[in-house]
């Protein structure tokens, strides 16, 4: 069909979603550092109704309902402002669920239907350290280290398996303040992500885990 919003689909597609999320902090100051807790749950509910061959030929459709649930739990212990040392060290929790059930039907699959249901369920544990040391009254150096493991597990019908993802990522930086309003700074950083599966093709293998190294130089005033 002619006019980029119209639609040449044998019926009207459509998507749905409902969220719930809920977050808490708590401060606490010890005397000698500060010591922060983060709470947070989410939670969607989405239905989406697609023409996956996007002509008027029933070729291919599909239901496709997924509900997401992730707690998190992050426990900070940082210094007070007046330290020359500033740092702050803690640990991060995460428990995340996907649950899906997938409906394809067309002539694709013969005229009938084909229905997929899978879960994947993630487990996530990471501890971490940064510290900013004040060089001189202008410079300063920062360094920070974080550990992180990904437990994930697919569940396809009553078949899983499981992958398990381990591995440290950093920071490096040093800024110096060349006046009062220039702030000149290098730093180098590594980024981690976990392997995944994909879950509406769940006799794929998992993608492989990323890594990425950041260097970054400039100028701020």
């Amino acid at each position: 069909s002619p006019g980029i919003f119209n639609s040449a689909s044998e019926f009207d597609e459509y998507r749905t979603m409902r969220e719930h999320s809920f977050a808490g902090t708590l401060h606490q100051d010890l005397g000698f550092a500060k010591l922060t807790s983060i709470t947070a749950y989410d939670k969607v509910s989405a239905q989406v109704f697609t023409d996956g061959d996007q002509t008027g030929l029933p070729i291919l459709s599909g239901n496709l309902l997924s509900v997401y649930k992730t707690f998190t739990q992050e426990v900070q212990l940082q210094s007070q402002n007046d330290s020359k040392l500033d740092w702050i060290v803690g640990g991060f929790y995460m428990n995340a669920e996907t649950d899906g059930r997938y409906q394809f039907s067309g002539a694709l699959f013969g005229g009938g239907t084909v229905q997929i249901q899978t879960a994947i369920k993630t487990h996530s544990y990471a501890g971490f350290g940064q510290a900013t040391y004040s060089l001189t009254d202008n410079t300063k150096l920062t360094a920070g280290i974080r550990y992180t493991t990904d437990n994930r597990r697919l569940t396809f019908f009553t078949a899983s398996s499981s992958k398990r993802n381990s591995k440290p990522s950093w920071r490096l930086a040093i800024d110096h303040k060349l006046s009062p309003d220039v702030l000149a700074y290098a730093s180098y950083s590594r980024g981690f992500k976990s392997g995944v599966f994909n879950a509406t093709s769940p006799n794929r293998p998992p993608a492989d885990p990323t890594s990425l190294d950041a260097y970054e130089v400039g100028l701020k005033s």
